[in-house]
């Protein structure tokens, strides 16, 4: 499973070249997503991003913030990145890089993971 990236230089140069080659880029984007209690809203929304980026051949997933609920991780080994992340978003179209930003919920624990 592709782990969350943060946005650095080599990652944003690759997905750069990529456009130049390909003349276009597709991409989904999402944020408000990690439900730590009831995920059915979550699971419904990986099936559909999955398809959608299935069709279109997303190069990337980019977040936009509060993407775990309700307070963020305890660290880079926190189980919740298995529970509201890993174990979601498993649709082959979506093992590709995650970008994400944080938002207020995310840091609340500790924004470093």
């Amino acid at each position: 499973m592709t782990r969350m990236k943060s946005v650095k230089g080599d990652s944003v140069t690759r997905l750069a070249e990529s456009t130049q080659r390909n003349a276009s880029i597709s991409f989904a984007m999402l944020g408000d997503w990690g439900a730590s209690e009831d995920q059915t809203l979550q699971f419904a929304v990986a099936k559909q991003l999955g398809t959608s980026c299935a069709v279109a051949a997303c190069a990337a997933v980019i977040s936009v913030g509060d993407n775990i609920y309700p307070k963020g991780v305890e660290s880079s080994d926190d189980p919740l990145f298995r529970t509201v992340f890993e174990d979601v978003y498993t649709a082959p179209s979506l093992q590709l890089p995650f970008y994400n930003s944080l938002g207020n919920h995310d840091y609340r624990s500790w924004a470093e993971a």
